[in-house]
Order: structure tokens, then sequence, then C-alpha cells
């Protein structure tokens, strides 16, 4: 059986994991609303979504860079190197 401290553990890391997606999902739908709905900005529904998913591509790094779901791998730096690799490629700086 496992004690208490792991499953308190776990359910931590549960919720860190669901915070994590939570706001790449919202920033995602977020994003899709107001550029696809015709009351809002009304534009094409495929580049719309384009958009949205390449913003909602960085809440969720950032959020899991600061509560970290689990301890730290060597492929994190990995990580950071695609991510700032496709912040170049989309023309997205990095300050």
């Amino acid at each position: 059986m496992s004690s208490p401290r792991i499953l308190v553990e776990r359910l931590t890391q549960f919720l860190k994991f669901c915070i994590v997606g939570g706001t790449g999902l919202f920033v995602d739908m977020a994003f899709l609303y107001l550029l696809a709905d015709p009351s809002q900005l009304g534009l094409d529904i495929t580049l719309s979504k384009l958009c949205a998913a390449q913003a909602a591509i960085c809440p969720p790094f950032f959020s899991a860079l600061t509560l970290p779901i689990r301890q730290r791998s060597p492929m994190v730096g990995y990580g950071r190197t695609l991510f700032a690799a496709n912040c170049r490629l989309s023309r997205i700086p990095l300050t």
C-alpha cells in the first residue's frame, strides 16, 4: 500500500499537470474565438487555428518551467533549444 505522503505528492503532480495543460487550452480557445468569430475579427478558420495553436504553445512551456511536475531531466535543455528554434522560425522575439 502506498503511503499518504506519496499519494499527496502524486495528486500535487497531477494538479500541476492540469494547470499547465489548462493554460494552453485556455489560450488556444481564447485566440481561436477572437480570431475566427464573425463578431470579433472574423478571419478564416484555418488561419485562426494556426495562429491560436502557435500562441498556445508558449504558456504551457513557461508554466512547466516554473511548476516542475517531476524532477528535471537532462532533456530539459533540449526542450528549450527546440522552443527557441520554434520561436525563431515563427519570428517571435525571445526577450
